[in-house]
């Protein structure tokens, strides 16, 4: 039996900055996970439980809760780790 996959694809735009990634050690081994900050304009349906694409090969998980800078339902800033791999 497959699964249905549904996606809803709204259209935004960002400022993604990378910063190179982010260093962790797993195991004693230095590893870079890639990483990125994301900042745009407010929306109230940019939750913890979304993805976002870049384009159909780039998509990043949000990770924590998107910040309402100042809570003034202007900016929104959260970050990102980029979903590799299908495992």
């Amino acid at each position: 039996m497959k699964k249905l996959l549904i996606r809803i694809v709204h259209i935004f735009f960002l400022v993604l900055k990378t910063y190179g990634g982010t260093e962790k050690i797993i195991n004693g081994v230095l590893v870079i996970e890639d990483t990125a900050t994301i900042e745009t304009w407010y929306r109230p349906d940019i939750k913890a439980n979304c993805q976002i694409a870049l384009d159909k090969d780039t998509v990043y998980d949000i990770l924590g809760e998107p910040e309402n800078i100042n809570k003034r339902n202007q900016i929104l800033k959260f970050k990102v780790k980029r979903h590799v791999g299908g495992a």
